[in-house]
């Protein structure tokens, strides 16, 4: 004799079969999240790790405070447009840093994004890759638009600065998981 289901079996069945299934692109999704961290470890953080030294270094070389006290001298004539322009340079990578990581940690759900405007978006990379791009593309334009000014000297140090903590906390984020 052959079986004959139920409506309500069928129907249970299939509620059942589509948690299932549900669950299982779930967990594929973590899965290679995971194999994907896994293959970046070592090249990010070797990449982030030569940054952040480059990065104190430029840092304290050309720190506001520091060229305030050069320019008080008669014979100080410096330029301050490759010192800004290197520093947006460094901003940029760093920035490129931080979205890799900030992307391949949220899909292995090990981080909670705590920018308010990114924690809307981590959900979605596309929107997330974009509205970082636009927003980190745009202050960078803009400071080098103005990198013959004091201000944007000051402004792209501070930024510079902010990511190289942000990138160093990274680096310790990911050697407590490995």
């Amino acid at each position: 004799s052959s079986f004959q289901p139920t409506e309500e079996f069928r129907t249970q069945a299939e509620q059942r079969i589509g948690t299932i299934n549900s669950v299982s692109v779930a967990n594929d999704s973590k899965v290679s999240a995971n194999l994907l961290a896994e293959r970046l470890a070592y090249p990010m953080t070797m990449f982030a790790m030569v940054l952040v030294v480059y990065a104190f270094g430029h840092l304290m070389s050309y720190s506001p405070n520091q060229l305030q006290l050069r320019a008080a001298n008669p014979d100080f004539d410096f330029d301050l447009r490759p010192v800004v322009s290197r520093t947006l340079t460094i901003v940029a990578l760093l920035s490129i840093a931080d979205l890799i990581w900030t992307l391949v940690a949220s899909q292995q759900g090990s981080m909670r994004e705590l920018n308010p405007l990114g924690s809307q978006l981590i959900d979605n990379p596309v929107y997330l890759i974009v509205f970082k791009t636009l927003a980190t593309g745009t202050a960078i334009g803009c400071l080098y638009h103005m990198r013959d000014r004091p201000i944007a000297h000051i402004a792209s140090w501070w930024s510079c600065l902010v990511l190289t903590l942000l990138t160093a906390r990274w680096l310790t984020f990911h050697s407590m998981l490995v």
